[in-house]
């Protein structure tokens, strides 16, 4: 299913008002005064087309002209009227997709008709039934920008719409630590001590699932035959955090519930569990951490825990404790006892740990991250897991330019095995699939961006063996558009009115990049310098036309800054050209001289003939 076009009408609040064609096809009209529809075919072939990709469209325009805004209406359109970005006002739309044949929804309150190749298709449809026609379509959003739009909503147990960008990340990274607390629901009023307490470690992952997501998609490109454009990473840090960091932690990010009931338990379990470290005599290695973490867990859930506590010296004698403890207290927390079940899989994955060595490095453990991922992965596909929220895995092995590549491409990967990582929560895309991508370029090196495309479909067609897709991408970047036939894109521009419309311009498909940096939709009047080396090359120039400057031999090293060699020769020919204004001006000055002295002779003459 392919979106072919889409008219967004206008309201006083939202200023884009425009009609959009994204395939090289056929050219689709709507005039909105007579409500008619114009459908042509062209012969111009969509290059991109496969039995996985159906389009790929590039969005282009300066800022203002509403790239971000038109992906977020399409990443909105099964919502029949499209909603603003700044208010709750709907805008109608007509959008022409192709499903081996012409599908057109019309969600204005006039009835369309249609010329040209789909002369047939009767185009005035329900909200009913638009909703069950787009429900075959999922939208998924991609940015590395903080600034997005909604999240992600599901219809009938299937993904509607997903927004991938690190404010998501964030709620998703909640939700996949609530669930492996074994909490149904990170919000509920369940106010037991575990409850409060697994409720508390969400909001404190720093960023903890995004490097799971990292790992992950670095080890699946490994197995690859392309290499991945990004940093190659074979080694990983990791740390084991202490479990009073989470406990003691700031709770203003805590919802009122937990925080109501979590103050008065904080001060008991920091006055009982500061004794272990004192008492307990241990390795101090991952394992040795471990236990005391879950020690501390049920010294704050389970005041019968803290019985004898202090009669135990070595770290073994404490594991001992708590698995007895496990064993024989009679949880009482529901029909499925998911506390107990939470509590003997934190003693499974620590013996695990035990039969594990890992090589120490300062404060941090050091692993191959193949090794490392074969291993934590199986904590992952665990119901629950006690393990993962205390493994702090450093996020030292990227740049920031290293860090958007790898973003774009592990949440995409992400995207394949979603319904691995939230088993519970029934997440699945629908077959068809139109991935919308803000800003391509944001934050990618040059080199990077030359390979963006095609390292985009090679991954597609990688990982959604059962998918097809549809993509469109916003970019202010001319080396991205030479891999884009100028069909394939839409480009945006402001007129003096402030207006959003259209502007044609040549082919930018394999088109030289310098060339396309040239072009005036890119650089005002096809300048290609900046505006401060601009004004810097003029100032030499002028002082050099008027001889104002006293040192050549400095002059001559201003020049060779400047690395256009036509700018340099034509500055250096100006230079010889002062001495002769010099001169001219000095022979000026002696001729004004004598004609001084010659008017004043002549004016001399003339009073003595009036006196005769």
């Amino acid at each position: 299913m392919e979106l072919l076009y889409i008219w967004i009408g206008d309201n006083p609040i939202d200023t884009l008002q425009q009609e959009f064609c994204f395939t090289p096809e056929y050219d689709i009209h709507f005039d909105n005064l007579n409500n008619e529809l114009f459908i042509k075919k062209k012969n111009i072939p969509n290059i991109f087309k496969t039995d996985k990709i159906l389009n790929i469209s590039g969005v282009v325009g300066e800022n203002g002209t509403g790239k971000t805004t038109l992906l977020n209406k399409l990443g909105s359109i099964s919502d029949i009227k499209l909603k603003s970005q700044k208010s709750k006002v709907k805008k109608e739309f007509i959008a022409v997709f192709y499903d081996d044949d012409f599908v057109i929804f019309n969600s204005t309150s006039q009835e369309v008709n249609v010329e040209g190749e789909a002369t047939d298709c009767l185009v005035k449809y329900s909200s009913s039934k638009i909703d069950v026609n787009l429900d075959q379509l999922s939208k998924v959003y991609l940015t590395n920008s903080n600034f997005s739009g909604e999240n992600y909503y599901r219809k009938l147990g299937k993904i509607d719409y997903i927004n991938l960008s690190s404010k998501t990340f964030e709620i998703l990274e909640k939700e996949f630590f609530t669930s492996k607390g074994a909490l149904n629901d990170q919000y509920g009023l369940n106010n037991t001590k575990f409850h409060i307490m697994q409720s508390i470690f969400p909001n404190f992952m720093d960023n903890r699932f995004r490097s799971l997501i990292d790992i992950d998609f670095l080890v699946h490109v490994k197995g690859l035959k392309d290499k991945f454009i990004g940093k190659d990473i074979s080694n990983i840090q990791f740390k084991i955090d202490k479990i009073d960091n989470f406990i003691s932690s700031d709770l203003k990010d805590l919802n009122y519930y937990t925080k109501k009931y979590h103050e008065k338990d904080v001060k008991e379990f920091e006055k009982k569990f500061i004794k272990l470290p004192t008492n307990i005599n241990s390795n101090n290695d991952i394992t040795s951490s471990l236990i005391m973490n879950l020690a501390g867990e049920l010294i704050y859930c389970y005041p019968n825990f803290n019985e004898h506590i202090g009669e135990y010296y070595t770290i073994d004698e404490l594991y001992e404790k708590c698995k007895g403890f496990i064993k024989e207290y009679p949880f009482t927390d529901s029909k499925d006892n998911k506390e107990k079940a939470y509590f003997q899989n934190a003693i499974k994955e620590i013996d695990k740990i035990k039969r594990k060595s890992f090589e120490k490095n300062g404060n941090c453990y050091t692993e191959n991250i193949k090794t490392f991922w074969n291993f934590i992965k199986n904590f992952i596909s665990n119901e629950t897991s006690f393990l993962l929220k205390y493994i702090h895995i450093l996020d030292e092995y990227t740049s920031s330019g290293e860090r958007a590549i790898l973003n774009f491409m592990s949440r995409i990967y992400f995207l394949s095995k979603i319904k691995d990582y939230f088993k519970d929560k029934g997440y699945k895309l629908r077959e068809n699939i139109l991935l919308l991508i803000d800003e391509i370029d944001l934050y990618l090196h040059p080199a990077w961006q030359q390979k963006i495309i095609t390292t985009l479909i090679n991954e597609l067609n990688e990982c959604f063996p059962d998918n097809v897709f549809q993509i469109v991408f916003s970019t202010h970047s001319p080396i991205v558009l030479s891999d884009m036939p100028t069909q394939n894109c839409i480009f945006l521009k402001k007129d003096h009115t402030g207006i959003i419309m259209k502007k044609e311009v040549k082919q930018t498909f394999g088109c030289n990049i310098f060339n396309l940096y040239k072009d005036a939709f890119f650089l005002e009047n096809g300048n290609t310098f900046g505006e401060y080396s601009r004004t810097f090359i003029n100032n030499i120039a002028k002082e050099i036309k008027t001889g104002k400057f006293d040192d050549k031999e400095n002059i001559n090293r201003l020049i060779d800054l400047i690395g256009e060699p036509i700018i340099q020769n034509h500055l250096r020919k100006l230079i010889n050209e002062p001495k002769k204004n010099k001169l001219d001006s000095s022979q000026n000055e002696e001729m004004i001289r004598f004609l001084e002295k010659q008017k004043r002779e002549i004016e001399n003459k003339i009073n003595e003939l009036k006196k005769q």
